[in-house]
């Protein structure tokens, strides 16, 4: 049986050419943190639903990192990514609230 385990950083198990695996994961990773932003300002601040901002990173890269380097498929390792956030980002602001990331 031959068991792979990717590595993020110095791409170990992905394809290294241009738009292969590993650029896939790294702009996977940028496309998460966007998601986790946009989820701070539109939810958080517009909506009123306490989001922690650090709680969100937090949980989903913990996510992201975890599938993607078990799997090396970048799709499911945002889908894991997203949910990570959500749990610890909206889990963290129900208890918490927002304090320590407003500017």
């Amino acid at each position: 049986m031959n068991f792979t385990l990717y590595n993020v950083m110095s791409c170990e198990g992905f394809s290294r050419e241009v738009g292969g695996g590993c650029t896939q994961a790294w702009v996977g990773m940028a496309i998460l943190f966007f998601i986790i932003a946009f989820t701070r300002k539109w939810i958080g601040e517009e909506m009123g639903v306490d989001f922690n901002f650090i709680g969100g990173l937090a949980g989903g890269y913990a996510a992201f990192i975890a599938v993607v380097s078990i799997s090396g498929s970048t799709f499911w390792s945002v889908i894991a990514g997203v949910v990570g956030m959500a749990v610890l980002g909206f889990g963290i602001g129900l208890f918490a609230g927002e304090e320590g990331d407003s500017y």
